[in-house]
């Protein structure tokens, strides 16, 4: 080989691909309650592994106060978590840095970016929004779905710096691992990919455990595997009641096929995180307790019309796989239209607006207020009896500031109680419909029962009617061409 040819190698070698550079961030942990861990402890243990073992220049914004967490990110990071809180001025810092990187030219389009928020989320809750709100620190989340009682930020402050990497030719991920994070999905472009640990309806779970979607997704996430491969492996694995999702092609067509169908096939009562009752309580408001839903309708066809494909190249969905997952919505679907009829019979509390249910406390440098806002129907099916136990032993276990914590959560619990008695002196009819979902029998148990079936079924569908339309599709995949 000639010197020129050297040369001319050597110089492609180093100016090529081999000079790409990969940078990350981690944040979350908000919204959690005084102690010594978080819910996210995992992810970050597992989020360290991967950082450990990889070339990615990182950043942590995690939230601080928990003594255990925090010896996990300064095992992972090998940095003191002390200096990376998670709070509103972190999160803008971070975005802005990364604009001006891309802006100034430090990162290129030969390089890749990933955003990793693994925290508390609300659902949307203004047209004007675009995604939604996640917690940041300061103040513990006492509402699953507004996320209320925690200081929040919100994903929308991402558009820029999505719109930048477009122009630029950055290739882009968001993993949003917080509770009704399909809401993001909504920043979708073609040079970005998103996933989310659940839809927009739905909650999202964590633990110490693999078993929740975004520990799984964590844990798969290797070197030299796209993030449409890690996404697929941890969607066949999980076991949860989160519906994830993810911004490729194939992905956004599936969401739009079954999300909004499957959605009240995936709640389940429970007491004190509730989105069974909103759902069932709504319904029979319409009065159609008679009449076959639509989104029933239109997921059993679809179940259907894919059992009778022909079998696509690795595809193997019989009409027995069909014939279960359509038995299992079947159940759930007798005992949403039973509820919906026999609650339609019961006097319904006339509109009212949201009450809010708060208590202030002074932290020493300015009062924090922290809410709860609840609807008439809400406050007339709330059991407040769990809630106060619970609190009421963290008050004689625990001191200093998480004690005062569990005072708050147990005023407002309090408040409620009182309330609710309120309404059903004035109004004797409601007695009956506030106690109808709590007297069900054994409510609890069928609908985690029919749930879990649901999901169970539904993410066999799910990962083979991937495959099959992956199959035939040319569409360019922001997903599969992003690399770990």
């Amino acid at each position: 080989m000639s010197k020129v040819k050297i040369t001319l190698l050597l110089s492609l070698m180093t100016c090529g691909p081999l000079h790409a550079k990969n940078y990350m961030t981690f944040m979350g942990g908000g919204g959690e309650p005084a102690g010594p861990e978080t819910i996210f402890d995992y992810q970050v243990k597992s989020i360290g592994s991967f950082n450990s073992n990889s070339n990615w220049e990182t950043q942590v914004s995690f939230n601080g106060g928990h003594s255990k967490t925090e010896s996990y990110l300064a095992d992972s990071f090998r940095r003191k978590a002390t200096n990376t809180r998670f709070t509103e001025s972190e999160y803008d810092r971070i975005i802005k840095d990364y604009e001006t990187k891309i802006n100034n030219g430090q990162i290129t389009s030969a390089d890749q970016l990933m955003l990793i928020v693994s925290t508390h989320g609300s659902m949307k809750k203004t047209d004007k929004e675009k995604t939604h709100d996640v917690s940041v620190t300061g103040g513990a989340v006492q509402n699953f779905d507004t996320a209320e009682g925690s200081r929040m930020v919100s994903m929308d402050k991402l558009q820029n710096l999505v719109n930048l990497a477009e122009k630029k030719g950055v290739k882009l991920a968001i993993i949003d691992l917080s509770c009704h994070s399909g809401n993001t999905l909504a920043l979708n472009k073609p040079n970005t990919c998103i996933i989310s640990a659940t839809g927009p309806n739905h909650y999202g779970y964590a633990g110490n455990s693999p078993a929740p979607f975004t520990n799984a997704f964590i844990d798969n996430m290797k070197k030299g595997k796209s993030l449409e491969e890690v996404f697929l492996n941890a969607r066949s694995s999980f076991n949860d009641l989160s519906f994830p999702m993810i911004s490729s092609p194939v992905g956004m067509d599936l969401n739009n096929e079954m999300y909004d169908n499957i959605t009240p096939y995936l709640y389940r009562y429970d007491a004190n995180h509730d989105k069974f009752s909103p759902y069932v309580t709504a319904e029979a408001a319409k009065g159609e307790a008679c009449e076959e839903p639509k989104n029933y309708q239109e997921l059993t066809n679809l179940i259907m019309q894919f059992e009778n494909i022909k079998k696509a190249r690795g595809v193997e969905y019989s009409s027995r796989d069909g014939r279960k997952f359509r038995e299992s919505v079947d159940r759930y679907y007798a005992l949403l239209s039973k509820m919906r009829t026999d609650l339609s019979k019961l006097a319904t509390p006339k509109n009212s607006p949201k009450e809010s249910f708060c208590t202030e406390k002074d932290d020493g440098f300015l009062k924090l207020r922290s809410c709860m806002s609840l609807g008439q129907s809400e406050i007339l099916s709330y059991n407040a009896e769990p809630l106060k136990k619970l609190y009421q032993k963290k008050i004689e276990t625990l001191s200093g500031k998480e004690k005062e914590e569990a005072k708050d959560v147990l005023d407002r619990v309090l408040q409620i109680e009182r309330r609710r008695a309120q309404l059903i002196r004035e109004n004797p009819d409601f007695e009956r419909r506030a106690a109808f979902f709590s007297s069900w029998p054994k409510l609890e148990d069928e609908t985690m029962k029919l749930s879990y079936e649901v999901a169970d079924h539904a993410k066999a569908f799910y990962q083979e009617r991937y495959k099959h339309k992956a199959t035939t599709d040319s569409r360019p995949n922001p997903c599969k061409n992003f690399v770990l």
